[in-house]
């Protein structure tokens, strides 16, 4: 093919996977700030709301605040605050393009590695309107997410400079990428070993069996890389919050069940919400027979690896970079979220397009068909997607939407009745409030908040048996609340209520 055409079809590649990502995610630039970690991030936040300046970046660097180290991610929230202030649509609109210039990338790092254009072009596409990346794109506060990806691509993309004119000054340029990386987000910590699974495929630098091909050192070369990693891990644990902590019994049975979870959402989005509830523990015959498909899958992939490489490397990126979220080690309250698959989707994305690639016949009917297909399929998720958005306008859509797809969710139940009493709607927020006791009876913000709604509505009888519940789930360490609570009573018993 021409030179010339060959540049023609790329850029029309290249500007049609930013109009598509920027046709299905522009919504967002009209959506306001949410109170899930929004609030938190941002507009609670004076480091923040400094603007970017030395004082930021220091602090950025030191913080630990929401129980995680992630500088570069706040970094760029304070740069946003610089340009846009309080307006919601500037910090959701550098999400929206950092996604699209990550499919961009996505696409051309493909295209580097493997020659194939028009499968990067596929793969590229559906990553770029896909549902399970809106939670990544369309909240703020996950910005940390495509922040991160950006540099993996670039990280990926240097490597390949690397393999192709091995030097010092290519390797160096890795190791900058993958630091700004793991400061923009810690999950990248796995990227040593993904790069050892591209040298087996499609780099072909490395054999099955562990052998290095063509005068490469592929495992020394990750050395630098793994140690990078390691430091970051041990920042991450020192600091790290897990929120209401759940046993690592009960964590290590879901994960089986979340892997598979996780790989049906790929190809069928549906239900999607933010947060899920926790599960209870799981039963152990869901437990075997999830880890029996799994381990089906895997063997499946191995046996095909010399004849089909990528269904094993895409099936190992998927379970690889689902690893630090997947519950081994809780790192958050949360066991499982959309917002974790941004990454892991494109080892099963890849495998699924190669594998379709290679084992249709090649006519120019099966072409046609297949580029019937993806279209219906890009539609069709592009359609979700949209929809998907649409519960992200702000607080009130967000959770209506999660109590509209799970069930027993209390944290929605507790956020959105937070903000129905700061919107002053008090009977619709005291409701929530009561659902979210009923379903954890524990929990003492919803019991607080209640009491303290019904104290500002002068519903006093009531005001006081909420106070007194409060009370009676209240760590006993928290005297200062103890205190402000019973001074609420005023000389009311709790002993009898």
């Amino acid at each position: 093919m021409p030179h010339s055409r060959t540049t023609s079809i790329l850029a029309l590649i290249g500007l049609a996977l930013v109009g598509a990502t920027l046709l299905v995610y522009w919504p967002v630039s009209a959506h306001e700030l949410v109170h899930f970690d929004d609030s938190r991030y941002l507009l609670e936040n004076t480091h923040v709301r400094g603007g970017l300046q030395w004082s930021t970046v220091a602090w950025a660097f030191t913080t630990d605040r929401m129980g995680t180290w992630h500088p570069l991610a706040w970094i760029s929230h304070a740069a946003d605050w610089s340009l846009y202030g309080a307006n919601a649509g500037g910090h959701h609109l550098t999400s929206l393009f950092l996604h699209a210039l990550n499919a961009l990338l996505l696409f051309a790092v493909l295209r580097r590695m493997t020659g194939r254009t028009w499968a990067s072009a596929i793969v590229a596409l559906v990553f770029a309107v896909h549902p399970l990346n809106v939670a990544s794109v369309a909240w703020v506060s996950s910005r940390k997410g495509v922040l991160s990806a950006l540099f993996l691509f670039l990280t990926v993309y240097a490597y390949v400079r690397y393999t192709e004119r091995r030097s010092v000054a290519h390797y160096l340029v890795v190791m900058a990428a993958f630091a700004f990386g793991l400061l923009s987000k810690p999950v990248l910590v796995t990227l040593p070993v993904l790069l050892l699974l591209l040298d087996v495929w499609p780099l072909q630098r490395l054999a099955w069996n562990g052998r290095a091909r063509g005068g490469a050192h592929p495992w020394l070369e990750k050395l630098p890389l793994l140690a990078m990693s390691a430091a970051v891990s041990c920042v991450v644990f020192a600091v790290r919050a897990t929120g209401e902590p759940v046993h690592w019994t009960q964590r290590w049975a879901q994960v089986p069940i979340s892997y598979l979870v996780y790989l049906k959402r790929i190809f069928w989005p549906i239900g999607l919400a933010t947060p899920y509830p926790p599960s209870g523990a799981p039963a152990l015959t869901a437990v075997l027979g999830a880890l029996a498909i799994l381990l089906a899958i895997t063997v499946l992939t191995f046996r095909l690896r010399r004849s089909h490489p990528y269904l094993a490397v895409g099936w190992l990126w998927f379970l690889i970079t689902l690893a630090p979220v997947i519950g081994f080690v809780q790192v958050g309250a949360y066991l499982m979220a959309d917002r974790w698959m941004y990454l892991p989707m494109l080892g099963v994305l890849v495998a699924a397009v190669w594998g379709i690639d290679s084992w249709l016949p090649r006519t120019r009917s099966t072409a046609a068909a297949v580029a019937m297909v993806m279209v219906a399929v890009v539609l069709g998720l592009s359609g979700v997607t949209r929809a998907q958005i649409a519960s992200w306008q702000n607080t009130e859509t967000l959770f209506g939407r999660a109590l509209a797809v799970t069930e027993n969710n209390r944290t929605a139940h507790y956020n959105l009745a937070w903000y129905l009493a700061k919107e002053g709607r008090p009977e619709e927020a005291i409701a929530h409030y009561e659902r979210a006791i009923e379903i954890s009876p524990d929990h003492f913000p919803s019991r607080h908040n209640l009491a303290l709604l019904l104290w500002s509505e002068e519903r006093t009888e009531e005001a006081i048996e909420a106070t007194c519940a409060a009370l009676r789930v209240l760590d006993p360490s928290a005297e200062d609340i103890r205190s402000r609570l019973t001074e609420r009573l005023g000389g009311a018993s709790c002993a009898e209520r």
